[in-house]
């Protein structure tokens, strides 16, 4: 007898948790991240490292969950190619672009302006999936924006008139890194629609591991 799937309140709370634990494992693997900066490791360096070797564990958990080689070929084809092409260029994109701002910002600036993603999230609901946005939801992202001004404090960063201003092209990287992650977000729940989350990770960090 299979197992009954969860109610709407349990998925949403199975959501809420995953992403709790999703944010803790990424601002653990940041932090490292900023350490192996200030070793002189590069952002194409992390990039490749970080896919290399998580590929096996992404492998072993496809084998694991799917019921072995055939199970796992069957959910690892995918259905929309280009899709995961698409998906893929964002995500290298928006991972290099994370990992070089957190080489040129301090940890804490780097993931304050990270907290950006959601509000361009937002905007590009609206303007690409055509979703309904209230006026609390662009409260919202104006208080956002407003948030993002007070802490990088961009017209010091251009005149340079504070020492400990910072800089206008960790700025930049961090704000277009929050963007892409944004768009990484629109494409999962695009390509979610005919691909299988086994399918969207694995190749995902295939290609991370051969750029």
């Amino acid at each position: 007898m299979a197992p009954a799937s969860p109610s709407r309140h349990d998925a949403i709370l199975i959501g809420i948790s995953q992403r709790l634990c999703a944010a803790g494992s990424f601002s653990v693997m940041a932090a490292l991240l900023k350490l192996s900066a200030e070793d002189q490791v590069s952002a194409p360096e992390m990039v490749f490292y970080r896919a290399f070797f998580g590929l096996p564990v992404v492998v072993a958990w496809v084998l694991m969950t799917q019921g072995g080689v055939r199970g796992a070929l069957r959910v690892l084809k995918p259905n929309n190619p280009w899709a995961h092409v698409l998906r893929s260029v964002i995500g290298v994109s928006s991972i290099f672009c994370v990992f070089q701002a957190l080489s040129l910002l301090p940890l804490a600036d780097a993931t304050t302006l990270s907290f950006t993603a959601p509000i361009f999230a937002t905007i590009l609901s609206f303007l690409l999936l055509k979703e309904q946005v209230g006026i609390r939801r662009w409260s919202a992202v104006a208080v956002g924006f407003l948030g993002v001004l007070i802490v990088t404090r961009p017209l010091e960063a251009l005149s340079g008139a504070a020492e400990n201003a910072l800089p206008l092209a960790g700025i930049a990287v961090g704000l277009l890194a929050a963007l892409l992650t944004a768009g990484v977000t629109i494409t999962l729940r695009q390509l979610g629609r005919t691909e299988h989350v086994a399918a969207i990770v694995f190749w995902f960090f295939v290609v991370c591991s051969t750029v």
